[in-house]
């Protein structure tokens, strides 16, 4: 994973960070239906967990038992990471997942950005799945934030704090919101000036996938909102690097 010569310099990955607000709020979900959505489309993803009492993304993603590198590894090698050889040494049941374990201990920060920075460099999306303290100024400076929460009094409330400390970092939040009505989406979004972006309903089929250790989203409305939601993220993406 690492090797004796410089690090690579940043690459032009695009970069989408979920937060979740809340329990029940999905992000994980999300993130594992974005990176169906990206592998539909032929890029080369990698989904970070950047949670490390969460009891590791590579659950959600159905790969647990999958041979591969977690972060525990990457934290205790020496050297300049090779992205290439990290992104080709992670699990991956299609998308890439670079994952903690059940050890319940964190990577040092520069240990994650330099991770981040590597794989930057050899891939098209970094899918960032992240815990809802992280400090945005740990998160990289030209990724889109999503904020996830539930569509209910208290999940909108959240999102709304969620949304205003993202943006006292700078940064420009977009919001997904889980069986949300249409009314709450519009409430919260006229409330805080913010762009609900997608609204996700609660699928049978989703619980069916997670109790059977598969990755949910491959199908069914959860692939198609992922779908339509990826295309917006990355234009979005686009238009603030232009």
């Amino acid at each position: 994973m690492r090797t004796k010569g410089d690090r690579r310099g940043a690459g032009t990955a695009d970069a989408v960070v979920v937060i979740g607000c809340g329990g029940g709020a999905g992000a994980s979900v999300l993130v594992t239906g974005l990176a169906g959505a990206a592998d539909r489309r032929g890029l080369r993803v990698v989904a970070l967990d950047l949670d490390a009492y969460a009891g590791g993304l590579d659950v959600v993603f159905g790969i647990e038992r999958a041979d591969g590198v977690r972060w525990a590894q990457v934290a205790g090698s020496v050297g300049a990471l090779d992205g290439a050889a990290l992104y080709d040494a992670l699990p991956a049941a299609g998308p890439a997942v670079l994952s903690y374990g059940r050890e319940g201990t964190a990577a040092p920060a520069q240990v994650v950005a330099e991770a981040v920075t590597a794989l930057a460099a050899c891939c098209d999306l970094l899918l960032i799945d992240a815990p809802r303290d992280i400090d945005p100024q740990d998160l990289p400076a030209d990724a889109v934030p999503v904020v996830v929460a539930h569509g209910s009094v208290r999940g909108t409330a959240a999102a709304g704090v969620a949304v205003a400390r993202l943006r006292s970092a700078g940064r420009d939040p977009v919001v997904v919101l889980r069986d949300a009505s249409d009314r709450l989406a519009e409430e919260l979004s006229d409330a805080v000036e913010v762009q609900v972006v997608a609204q996700v309903t609660s699928e049978r089929r989703v619980r069916s996938d997670l109790a059977r250790g598969e990755r949910p989203g491959a199908q069914g409305d959860l692939a198609k909102v992922c779908d339509e939601l990826l295309e917006r993220l990355i234009a979005q993406r686009s238009e603030a690097a232009a």
